[in-house]
C-alpha cells in the first residue's frame, strides 16, 4: 500500500515527534484509532487523490494523503466508507 504521506500531530505528547517513517506514523495513528473516540472524521477526493483528516478528542490530529482507494482499504476496519 503506498501512502504519500501521513501526518500525526499530539498537542500533549512528544511522541509524534519522534516517529519519522510512513511506518511509524501509520501505526501510531491506528493504535490511536482503536485507543479513543473519534471526534471528527472527514475524506476529501479530488482526481482520485484522497485527504483524510481524523481528529481525536480534539488532541490528536492525523492526516494521510494517498489514492482514495487505498485510504478506503487501509482504514476499512475502523470507519466507514461508502
Amino acid at each position: 500500500m503506498k501512502i504519500h504521506k501521513i501526518d500525526v500531530e499530539h498537542e500533549v505528547s512528544l511522541i509524534d515527534d519522534q516517529l519519522s517513517t510512513n511506518e511509524e506514523k501509520l501505526d501510531y495513528a491506528i493504535r490511536k484509532i482503536k485507543e479513543n473516540e473519534l471526534d471528527t472524521i472527514k475524506l476529501i477526493i479530488k482526481n482520485g487523490e484522497a485527504f483524510l483528516l481524523i481528529k481525536i478528542e480534539n488532541m490528536i490530529s492525523i492526516r494521510v494523503y494517498s489514492n482514495s482507494n487505498e485510504l478506503k482499504e487501509l482504514f476499512k476496519d475502523y470507519i466507514i466508507c461508502k
